[in-house]
């Protein structure tokens, strides 16, 4: 029988130093993703919001929804909108309060509001993440 290798200490330490950075990874992702960096104290208006990615780039109605949560909103939704050709942030208002919902447009700069009342849709306002305010700043 011929002699049996060891692995070098350096490769075995190296592996679980990589294990463990990965495990905390997760662990960390997972405990802090649901609550986004905002505390519910911290949620200012009753507007229920979703926001939609209009420009087809990746997390583009992720990183929109987060700084509107930054900002005191709440976002219970997001996902795809019609299309992906939109050139600018649009803010359509369903229903709620102009203000209120003036307010949340400034949080996103330039965007356009168009007023859409809708009795009984689900949410009170649909923000479209468009390309031109996602290549300029990624939050």
């Amino acid at each position: 029988m011929s002699p049996r290798r060891r692995r070098p200490r350096w490769l075995t330490l190296g592996l679980g130093i990589l294990a463990g950075a990965v495990l905390g990874g997760i662990l960390f992702g997972v405990v802090f993703r649901s609550s986004d960096g905002v505390s519910e104290d911290a949620i200012r208006s009753e507007l229920r919001v979703e926001v939609l990615n209009g420009c087809g780039l990746t997390g583009a109605a992720g990183r929109a929804a987060s700084k509107l949560r930054r900002a005191g909103f709440r976002v219970e939704s997001t996902g795809a909108a019609d299309h992906y050709h939109y050139v600018h942030d649009v803010v359509i208002v369903r229903a709620g309060d102009r203000a209120e919902v003036e307010r949340l447009a400034g949080v996103l700069r330039d965007a356009v509001l168009v007023e859409q009342r809708i009795p009984g849709y689900a949410f009170d306002v649909t923000v479209i993440a468009g390309r031109a305010h996602h290549l300029v700043e990624s939050n």
